[in-house]
C-alpha cells in the first residue's frame, strides 16, 4: 500500500479510470463525492493494488476499494496493511449487493449487514419530470402552485454571476455535516465534475438549489439540494428541473442518495417514489 494521504486534484484521472473500469450505482464511488466528503485529514487515501481505498478516522471503516472488484481474502490482506498503519476498521463500507454472489467464500471471512439507512434511491428521471401516478399528484400541484405564485420564475447554471449567491443560499441552509463537504464544493467547483442549478422566483430571490454529479453515463447524483421552505413548491420545482436537465443529456436514472434513517428525509425520498435501492453492504471482519 502506499502511503496514506489527503486525496487530491491531481487522483482524478487515476480514480475516473478505475470508475469507467467498474461502473457502479453507488453515490460513493464517483470522484467528486469523494473529494468534497473525504478530502481532508480525517480520511486517508492510499493507492492499493490498482485500486483506490479510503479510510474513515471519525466513524472506523475502510471504503470498499474502488476499482476492480476485491475478493474477501484480499479484502482482509488490506485490512491487515491499514491495521499495521494504526488504522483499525470495525468493518467495510460501500460494499456492492451482489458481493456475497460473486465471492461465496465471504462468509468465511466476514459477518455480512444490510441496514436500510445506508441505501440509495434510485429514481426514473422521466418518471420525476412527467411526475404520473397518484403517488406523485401532490408534487404535481405543488408544481403548479409555485409557478402560479412565481410567473417569473425562471432557472440558471451556476456561473461566475451567480456562484456566489448560490454558495450563501445553500451554506446558510446546510446541515453540521454538510458545511465542510459543500464549502469545497464551491472552493473547487470549476475543478470538479460538477453541475449547479439556481432556481429563482419573482424578483430574482432565490427558491432552490442543487449540485450534481455524474455516476456513469446513464446515472447522476444530486449531492447536495436545498430550498426556501417559505416558498410552497419549491423544494418539488427544483426536482422537476434537476429532472428535465438529466432527460436533456440523455441520463436515465437519478440517485438521491442515503436517507440516513432521519424520518423526514426518508418520507421524502419516499414520496417521490423511487424505482429500486442501491442495498450495499457492510462486512464485519471475523476474527479466529
Amino acid at each position: 500500500m502506499e502511503n496514506l494521504r489527503v486525496l487530491s486534484l491531481d487522483d482524478r484521472p487515476f480514480f475516473e479510470s478505475l470508475c469507467a473500469a467498474n461502473p457502479s450505482e453507488s453515490c460513493e464511488r464517483c470522484f467528486g463525492v469523494n473529494f468534497m466528503w473525504r478530502g481532508s485529514v480525517g480520511y486517508p487515501f492510499a493507492k492499493w493494488r490498482g485500486r483506490a481505498v479510503f479510510f474513515d478516522s471519525r466513524a472506523g471503516f475502510a471504503l470498499y476499494p474502488i476499482g476492480c472488484d476485491t475478493p474477501p481474502v484480499e479484502l482482509s490482506e488490506m485490512l491487515c496493511e491499514l491495521s499495521a498503519r494504526s488504522l483499525n476498521a470495525k468493518f467495510v463500507y460501500d460494499v456492492p449487493p451482489d458481493y456475497p454472489e460473486k465471492f461465496p467464500e465471504v462468509a468465511e471471512f466476514f459477518k455480512i449487514e444490510a441496514n436500510p439507512d445506508d441505501f440509495d434511491y434510485i429514481y426514473d428521471a422521466q418518471n420525476l419530470f412527467e411526475m404520473r401516478g397518484a403517488v406523485l399528484r401532490k408534487k404535481r400541484n405543488h408544481i403548479k402552485h409555485f409557478k402560479s405564485l412565481n410567473p417569473n420564475w425562471r432557472q440558471e447554471e451556476f456561473n461566475g454571476a451567480n456562484i456566489a449567491q448560490a454558495r450563501e443560499f445553500m451554506m446558510q441552509l446546510a446541515m453540521p455535516n454538510e458545511v465542510e463537504p459543500l464549502a469545497r464544493a464551491f472552493d473547487f467547483f470549476d475543478k470538479l465534475p460538477l453541475d449547479g442549478i439556481l432556481l429563482r422566483g419573482e424578483n430574482g430571490k432565490i427558491a432552490a438549489a442543487a449540485i450534481m454529479g455524474a455516476l456513469s453515463p446513464q446515472m447522476y447524483s444530486v449531492h447536495f439540494e436545498k430550498s426556501d421552505k417559505t416558498l410552497e413548491g419549491a423544494a418539488q420545482m427544483i426536482v422537476f428541473l434537476e429532472a428535465l436537465r438529466l432527460i436533456g443529456r440523455g441520463v436515465k436514472f437519478m440517485n438521491r442518495e442515503q436517507d440516513l434513517g432521519l424520518e423526514n428525509l426518508r418520507h421524502a425520498k419516499r414520496s417521490l417514489d423511487p424505482l429500486r435501492f442501491y442495498r450495499r453492504l457492510k462486512l464485519y471482519p471475523i476474527f479466529k
